[in-house]
């Protein structure tokens, strides 16, 4: 078995300076997919200039809880307050939560990318951790299963941070939360059908954005394929007001598309792939078993 590696961008759409940003570290560095906020304003520009880059995998990053439905907001109600923005804390409303709007919005922002592109997504994951709670994951679960796509496994290693890091990354969603459904949550995606990658990396995020820490996750890098989640994308003034995660992305970039990283990712062996390859990957592993 070999090492594979999918370096997957999130927040594509989120501003124009980050999709330019996520652009460049796919053209210059090791950024393999991405993913697409499709509640964004100029979303349609943002996709038709990616679609320029055939190496590139994108897929859509569900959204639920950060601006406005892409669904009628009658047709959502608990999602959304009365101007139709998603709650932010819909974390801690998740049992206020009706499972058929989450199921509606979800449908509903795949459908929008095949609207854009013509093309199926080449897989989902989610903004933030809130799919985490089991009744939201278990959607999250059967939207693929009803688009037949590969996505994102968003199991976190808590091994990988400490405490406050991992506290940090998750936001509103309780850390303790996560560890509690953790074995809940691999049963539902193992029994699923569904393609996905065998580990996933969150921690290159904030205070370990640094080179040394993406190295020690290549030289550590586990057999099968790999999905690390990175956030790259260039600082503006729309950003700013957009996201608090600001110059770190830039440092990302920096980062992915170093000399020095880009040579130890060749020295290691490591091929880089994405989710459109994940299925004939591991049905050619199979073969060899």
């Amino acid at each position: 078995m070999k090492k594979y590696l999918i370096v997957n961008a999130d927040d594509f759409g989120l501003t124009k300076s980050v999709s330019e940003g996520i652009l460049y570290a796919h053209q210059q560095g090791l950024v393999t997919s991405t993913t697409a906020m499709m509640n964004r304003e100029d979303i349609d520009i943002a996709l038709k200039e990616a679609k320029k880059f055939k190496k590139l995998d994108i897929g859509v990053h569900l959204v639920f809880n950060k601006g406005f439905s892409l669904s009628k907001k009658q047709m959502i109600s608990s999602l959304v307050d009365e101007n139709g923005q998603f709650y932010k804390n819909l974390y801690e409303l998740k049992e206020t939560v009706n499972l058929e709007h989450l199921e509606t919005e979800f449908s509903e922002q795949i459908n929008k990318y095949i609207k854009i592109t013509g093309e199926i997504p080449s897989h989902i994951d989610c903004h933030h951790w809130n799919v985490l709670y089991p009744p939201f994951f278990n959607v999250y679960i059967h939207v693929a299963q009803k688009f037949k796509l590969p996505l994102r496994s968003p199991l976190i290693d808590k091994n990988s941070m400490t405490l406050s890091q991992l506290q940090n990354l998750l936001g509103t969603v309780s850390a303790t939360d996560l560890e509690r459904n953790r074995s809940t949550l691999r049963v539902v995606i193992d029994k699923s059908g569904l393609y996905y990658p065998d580990q996933f990396i969150s921690s290159f995020f904030g205070q370990n954005v640094t080179t040394k820490s993406f190295q020690n996750c290549l030289l550590n890098l586990e057999y099968g394929i790999t999905e690390i989640m990175v956030h790259p994308g260039y600082n503006s003034e729309e950003l700013e007001k957009e996201s608090s995660y600001t110059d770190m992305r830039e440092k990302e970039i920096e980062i992915l598309t170093s000399e020095e990283t880009i040579k130890l990712i060749q020295s290691e062996n490591i091929q880089l792939v994405n989710f459109n390859e994940i299925e004939n990957i591991k049905e050619s592993e199979k073969s060899f078993v």
